[in-house]
């Protein structure tokens, strides 16, 4: 793939798809500088292209650069309000952050556009779950291990916990990780 879109690039320079995609696949091997510089060159031939700056906000909430996710999820929100990923990005960036009632906001407000919405719901209730904190390290260690991806409508997130407690007790979990997810289940 890298071979592909570096020849389009040649052909098109400017074609921000491409720039976008390439840094996608150097995301995926975990190739944060060349991911950042595609995605930046990207918006600078393209200002206004919503899928690099959730990619650039993915980008840094996989590097922890929680700040800046923030200020890229609300620059892809603010040219597309209605953006599932951008919402998404920005309560996960908030909560991450420890910012509680910015995340759930972010949540509230999807939710008053989208009544039904079970990644919102799901969102919504692991943030007013009052055992959000431990919550929050378990989600924070499924999104940078990626060892999990639940995008049911799932409640207070205890079916996140039993299945972490599962993977804990098969050993795919680091050690320490595997006593707090044992204990959290079992409680």
């Amino acid at each position: 793939a890298t071979a592909a879109y570096r020849h389009c690039l040649e052909l098109a320079p400017g074609f921000s798809d491409a720039l976008n995609n390439l840094g996608s696949v150097w995301c995926t091997r975990g190739e944060w500088a060349e991911s950042e510089a595609c995605y930046r060159r990207a918006l600078e031939l393209r200002p206004d292209f919503v899928d690099s700056w959730n990619n650039l906000a993915k980008l840094m909430v996989a590097q922890r650069r929680i700040r800046e996710a923030v200020t890229y999820a609300c620059k892809a929100i603010t040219l597309l309000p209605r953006d599932p990923d951008a919402r998404k990005l920005l309560g996960l960036a908030y909560y991450t952050l420890g910012e509680i009632d910015e995340a759930g906001e972010v949540y509230r407000e999807w939710l008053a556009e989208e009544p039904d919405n079970p990644i919102a719901r799901h969102h919504l209730a692991v943030v007013l779950h009052p055992d959000h904190a431990a919550i929050r390290v378990l989600d924070t260690v499924l999104m940078l291990e990626g060892r999990l991806a639940v995008q049911a409508d799932l409640q207070g997130g205890h079916h996140r916990i039993a299945v972490l407690g599962m993977q804990a007790r098969h050993g795919l979990l680091p050690g320490v990780l595997c006593l707090l997810v044992t204990q959290s289940h079992q409680t």
